[in-house]
């Protein structure tokens, strides 16, 4: 590598400088050691870096002659240099032998050729000025002169010109011979030039080419002028004769490398020209004459800044300073009269400055668009994904080349973690396997596509993505790249999901509390409604006729003016709030009573647009309410009858005694005797009534019995049709596999008998009674509605009847005591009381239901019992009085009713003890050990009721015996209408052989 060209040897793969020459190291003025630690991009323009790339891509093997490319020194200036290559394998590493020739100096070549020949030019100017040829032959070398003698004919050669003709020194030829060393197609020029100067006195300055006698063909300069005498004849012509071949192939050479320059610098895509140190044009190529808009030979030899005055401010200064400097200028600068911007690189050169220079213009405008979209990318809220177009089949995928800063932010990746892989790097678990199938097949197609899409952060978080895929084409319409779009729609598909959640609770809430929710579009005039209008109300039209007019015309008459003007009130804005009850007439006829609440709904302005709210069917809620009402009217009359019938017992017990007693007495008397016996038996009916006053307050004491329902009243059977007219069909109906109930037989039949004399006074021209029995069960919906009842099995009874039908208004009111609507003296208005209170004593459900002008059915349900059936106690009819001896208490707050039974106790025989209180009670139980019963009422004032004196009696005499009495029943031994095991009980008012009869019973 010691050759004069700077050569080196560079690694193909890595550009990396393996080995440099001196010649390098003195040219490009960085040392050997500086060189190794750069590659050969290093000492190329940046702007040219791409093309050294491409050029070094493109290297076949052997030789490669690369062309003049532009290196810059360590100084910065930038040289043109001819490269020529070879590779070859150095250290075992494909490379490149490089020999790198500076062409800069062939401008300056060409110009110190044109000042060689400008100064040769003035030698032969001086040379015909002094005629002197020994001058002009000494002054240079290879240079001879000659002499043609006219007298003579005689051609005289100086010894240098015939060295050139390689003759011998002092050879002298003809004019002949002389012409005949000329080439032959330069003879006739050197022959006529000759002539003209030997004839007419022409002198000549020639460059032609002569055949040495050695056969040597050379470049000369013959130069010849006319010699006068002092008559101005012509008497010789004298010359110089030069070897000017070396020149000629210098100046040939030069013009080759100027024409190679030339056609270099024509053929670069930058514009170029040359300025001399006036700033004159010398050199304009074709792509700056199209820049520029000016043809060369317009301005080549003029001034720049008089072609170009705008460019005398910043363009001036920046080559000033290049030329002051010695150093290359790189700016760029707008041109507002080209209205383009350039980007420059004036260089110093010997004559002055060579200005390269391109039109940036449109690549300005796309720098600053993608500056502009670089910035809006980064920017964005949405995610800019680019990758390959292919390969789509690969295990990864098409790789990512570009993310934008959103990426970075929602997925927690870095650009160098994901630019070069996949995007499937950013799916798991829950990314749909369809969609991406679906993808795929419209990326095979190369189509654009939309999708919805699960995809995971750098940490693992799952988030909804919507993208869009669009191809990206080149030129030739291939596809090289795909660019995805994409939208973080987590927050979207949440709100979707809850929205969801919501409308199933709304929908759930709505059906739970028997709600149908409305919307009513004020603007429109249009109203929607929820499904619960189908799902409670039956009408599915309205969802698709959800005109106002269509909602208001199922309102009941009665009712639908004022709902309107609710409704009105709302749209005029006279309320905010709706709250309206009227009825609502659902899909199958029937009427529902509503309360429809809602409000209304203002817009940005203020001004109503909407109204929503919902309409509740409070039908069942307000018979429950009804129900619960007559319930308690119902309690609150039982609790004052049984009080009353309470006190009206007493009396009756001390009037119906004292009756009795009187009537024996006056057995004698028969006119006495009579008014006794009156007394007794309106003693007994008013007893009666007391008893059924008791049954409705649920406060009689039942003794009830696990029986076959249907057998006993079968055995009413001759019964009813001995009470009812002929004209009355009676018939009984029992279904087979009947349960058992747990009832007080004797207080049922008084209730069957009861409901069908109701029936009888419903049918006073003839009818029929129909008594059913059968087995029922009365499920949670059922018993949810109604009051005192528990689901679970029951006997059924029905007594229906073909009669006349109770009224509505009279319906809610036929258990009420005393309620009646027979005429005066027809009846007490006890007896559906009776079974009213009885039922429900029992455990049991009763219902009613009539229809005017067809009939009444009453449903009786008692509770079904599992235990045997027992036999029917039949009463006792022996009326025999029987007394005793023992030892009795007696505990009484009534003065009068104690009064009267001490002397009837005494009458009978017995040892009576008696007490007005608990307290009382208890101190002769103290005193007198030898009590053998304690007769008691159950309620007694003083805090210590009959069966508290009881159980302390029991204390103190294991072994006594209770019996209590009452004018009705209490909870303390009562519960559920039986009394507890183990009580006896003697209900007032009671004759004397009852009280008799029951004190040996529980004696013994």
């Amino acid at each position: 590598m010691s050759n004069p060209d700077p050569m080196w040897v560079y690694d193909l793969e890595t550009l990396r400088f393996l080995e440099v020459n001196n010649s390098a190291i003195v040219k490009y003025g960085y040392s050997r050691e500086e060189f190794l630690a750069m590659t050969i991009a290093d000492i190329r323009p940046a702007e040219e870096r791409a093309a050294l790339e491409k050029n070094v891509a493109a290297v076949t093997e052997g030789r490669d002659e690369a062309g003049v490319w532009r290196h810059r020194l360590k100084s910065g200036r930038v040289i043109h240099v001819d490269i020529t290559g070879h590779t070859i394998t150095y250290d075992g590493r494909r490379a490149e032998l490089i020999a790198a020739r500076d062409v800069s100096r062939l401008v300056v070549a060409e110009q110190t050729a044109q000042a060689a020949l400008a100064r040769e030019e003035a030698a032969s100017r001086d040379m015909r000025r002094t005629k002197r040829l020994l001058e002009i032959a000494g002054t240079s070398a290879k240079f001879g002169a000659w002499r043609y003698d006219v007298s003579s004919d005689r051609l005289e050669w100086s010894p240098e010109t015939a060295r050139i003709h390689d003759e011998p020194e002092g050879f002298s030829p003809s004019v002949e011979q002389g012409i005949s060393y000329y080439a032959p197609e330069h003879r006739d020029r050197i022959a006529t030039l000759f002539r003209a100067c030997l004839d007419d006195g022409k002198p000549f300055s020639e460059k032609l080419e002569i055949i040495s006698a050695k056969g040597r063909r050379l470049w000369v300069r013959a130069i010849g002028e006319p010699e006068f005498d002092e008559a101005d004849r012509i008497v010789a012509i004298q010359g110089s004769f030069q070897d000017i071949s070396e020149h000629v192939a210098a100046q040939q050479k030069a013009n080759e490398l100027s024409n190679n320059l030339v056609e270099t610098l024509e053929s670069i895509s930058d514009a170029f020209y040359l300025l001399d140190s006036d700033w004159r044009f010398i050199f304009v190529n074709g792509q700056a004459e199209r820049l520029l808009q000016r043809k060369r030979e317009d301005i080549l030899g003029k001034i720049a800044w008089e072609e170009f005055p705008e460019a005398a401010g910043n363009i001036k200064q920046q080559f000033e300073l290049a030329i002051a400097e010695g150093r290359e200028v790189q700016f760029l600068e707008y041109y507002p009269t080209l209205r383009t911007w350039f980007e420059i690189d004036a260089e110093p050169t010997p004559r002055g400055l060579a200005i390269y220079f391109r039109d940036v213009t449109e690549q300005r405008a796309r720098d600053e668009q993608l500056r502009l979209l670089d910035v809006a990318t980064s920017n964005l809220n949405d995610i800019l994904l680019i990758t390959e177009a292919e390969p789509i089949d690969a295990p990864d995928g098409p790789k990512i080349v570009y993310v934008n800063d959103a990426f970075e932010r929602r997925t927690g990746y870095s650009r160098e973690e994901v630019i070069g892989k996949t995007p499937r790097t950013l799916q798991g678990p829950k990314t749909q396997r369809d969609e991406l199938d679906r993808i795929r097949h419209a990326m095979e197609k190369f189509e654009p596509v939309r999708s919805e899409l699960i995809n995971y952060t750098k940490s693992g978080e799952e988030f909804w993505l919507e993208l869009e895929i669009v191809p990206v084409p080149n030129e030739a319409g291939s596809v090289t790249h795909w660019v995805s779009i994409q939208r973080d729609i987590t927050e979207r598909k949440n709100a979707e999901h809850a929205l969801r959640a919501n409308e199933a609770r709304f929908r759930l809430v709505a059906r739970a509390t028997g709600t149908a929710v409305w919307e009513w579009d004020i603007d429109s005039d249009s109203l929607w409604w929820s499904d619960g209008m189908q799902e409670i109300y039956g009408h599915a039209a309205l969802q698709g006729d959800g005109t106002p007019t269509a909602w208001r015309e199922l309102i009941h008459p009665d009712d639908r003016a004022r709902a309107t003007q609710a409704f009105e009130a709302l749209r005029t804005e006279q309320k905010d709030v709706l709250q309206e009850i009227f009825r609502f007439q659902r899909a199958d006829g029937s009427w529902a009573t509503v309360e429809d609440r809602g409000f209304v709904v203002r817009n940005e302005y203020g001004r109503v647009t909407k109204a929503l709210g919902s309409m509740l069917d409070i039908t069942e809620r307000l018979q429950l309410e009804e129900r619960l009402r007559q319930a308690q009217k119902m309690e609150a009359v039982g609790q004052l009858t049984g009080g009353v019938a309470h006190d009206f017992n007493n009396l009756l017990t001390v009037i119906l005694g004292n009756a009795e007693a009187l009537s024996e007495e006056l057995e004698k008397q028969p006119r006495l005797h009579a008014m006794a016996e009156m007394t007794a038996n309106a003693a007994l009916r008013g007893a009666e009534l007391t008893n059924r006053l008791l049954a409705f307050a649920r406060q009689q004491t039942l003794e009830p019995q696990v029986l076959d329902v249907s057998q006993l009243i079968q055995g009413m059977d001759s019964l009813l049709r001995r009470t009812l007219p002929e004209n009355i069909g009676i018939e009984i109906v029992r279904s087979g596999g009947l349960w058992k109930a747990e009832i007080d037989p004797g207080q049922l039949e008084a209730a069957v008998l009861n409901l069908a004399l109701n029936a009888r006074d419903a049918m006073p021209e003839g009818g029929a009674l129909t008594i059913e029995i059968a087995n029922a069960a009365l499920d949670d919906e059922y018993v949810a509605s109604e009051l005192e009842i528990e689901a679970g099995q029951y006997v059924l009874i029905v007594v229906t009847d073909t009669g006349h039908g109770i009224p509505p208004e009279t319906l809610g009111r036929i258990f009420e005591p005393f309620f009646t609507t027979k005429d005066v003296g027809n009846g007490t208005g006890l007896g559906l009381s009776m079974v009213y209170g009885f039922v429900k004593q029992s455990g049991g459900h009763i219902r009613i239901y009539s229809e005017i002008g067809e009939g009444t059915a009453f449903k009786l349900y008692f509770p079904r019992s599992q235990a045997k059936e027992g036999g029917v106690l039949l009463k006792n009819t022996d009326r025999q009085i029987i007394g005793g001896e023992e030892t009795i208490l007696v505990v009484e707050d009534d003065g009068l009713v104690r009064e009267h039974v001490v002397a009837q106790l005494k009458g009978l025989g017995y040892r009576v003890f008696q007490a007005s209180a608990g307290p009382e009670a208890l101190e002769i139980l103290q005193q007198v050990p030898e009590i053998d019963l304690l007769f008691t009422d159950v309620v007694i004032p003083g805090g210590m009721g009959g069966r508290a004196v009881a159980d302390a009696a029991r204390q103190l005499h294991p072994g006594i015996k209770v019996l209590f009495t009452s004018g009705y029943t209490e909870n303390s031994i009562v519960h559920n209408g039986k009394l507890d095991p183990g009580v006896e009980l003697l209900s007032k008012p009671y004759r004397r052989e009852q009280l008799a009869m029951k004190l040996r019973k529980v004696l013994g």
